[in-house]
């Protein structure tokens, strides 16, 4: 739906829409206070105003919800944390806009220190050090361990998720292992 022809009114929704107010919203968009109650109630008794604030609702709603395959994505790139993802190969800090988006999850907080030398006039800058904090993956870890199962009760902790992976491997490893029992000829003993 376009914008309210009537830029009053527009306002008006696009006040009404992040408040949730008519009283309020009215008084923003510039209504005296004597009259803001009965014009915020008048006005979103007009179909279209409430369809536009509907509109405009529905709208910064999509921009910020997530389905469950981003919810997913974004676990897993909290999971991933690595060094790696935020230093070039000389050990400095990637630029902000050189991140990749797994890059960017993994920073928790960058603290930058400028070095120094000499006073007054002839001092100048000689070098900066960048201190990293990466996100603690322990969380993203277990969550998705719990989404797909790994965990038999949820919440059992750090001990239980690595409990549940070298289960895990164990039977891969027997499953393994029987395969090839069964691949090797045995011979027979007379």
């Amino acid at each position: 739906m376009p914008e309210l022809k009537h830029a009053r009114w527009e306002a008006f929704a696009q006040n009404y829409a992040v408040m949730h107010n008519a009283t309020q919203a009215a008084l923003r968009t510039g209504y005296s206070a004597k009259t803001a109650r009965n014009i915020g109630y008048n006005l979103l008794q007009r179909p279209a105003i409430s369809e536009r604030v509907h509109e405009i609702v529905k709208s910064k709603w999509a921009a910020v919800h997530m389905d469950g395959d981003e919810i997913i994505a974004r676990l897993s790139r909290l999971a991933r944390v690595d060094v790696r993802d935020v230093l070039s190969d000389d050990g400095a800090l990637l630029d902000p806009k050189a991140l990749t988006d797994q890059g960017a999850a993994a920073i928790a907080g960058v603290e930058v220190q400028e070095i120094w030398e000499g006073k007054g006039k002839s001092k100048k800058k000689v070098g900066q050090v960048s201190k990293v904090k990466l996100r603690d993956p322990t969380a993203a870890l277990r969550m998705l361990a719990e989404m797909h199962k790994l965990l038999r009760v949820p919440g059992e902790g750090a001990d239980a998720l690595a409990g549940a992976i070298a289960e895990r491997m164990q039977q891969r490893r027997q499953v393994r292992a029987d395969i090839i029992e069964d691949a090797i000829p045995v011979e027979k003993k007379p």
